[in-house]
């Protein structure tokens, strides 16, 4: 999915981070796939239940930015900001 690879870019590991920062990222990218996935179901049942095209296109949208949205904000809370 887009927004997992998006958010693994934004969030990826470097082992030269402190330790607490490497876990706020690695926190992140896990909120941003389990958000991702869960964005794509909701969108997936609105657009079978809607149908149209802006149905469609809210399930196709919706994933990715629940997915980097949730991810980067478990990614800033976890690290203290």
């Amino acid at each position: 999915m887009v927004s997992t690879f998006i958010v693994g870019k934004i969030l990826e590991d470097d082992e030269a981070l402190t330790e607490r920062e490497r876990e706020a990222r690695k926190n992140g990218r896990i909120a941003g796939q389990v958000a991702s996935t869960i964005g794509g179901v909701g969108g997936s049942i609105a657009a079978v239940t809607v149908g149209g095209s802006a149905a469609v296109a809210a399930a196709v949208a919706a994933p990715a930015v629940l997915g980097i949205a949730i991810a980067l904000g478990t990614y800033h809370l976890l690290k203290g900001e």
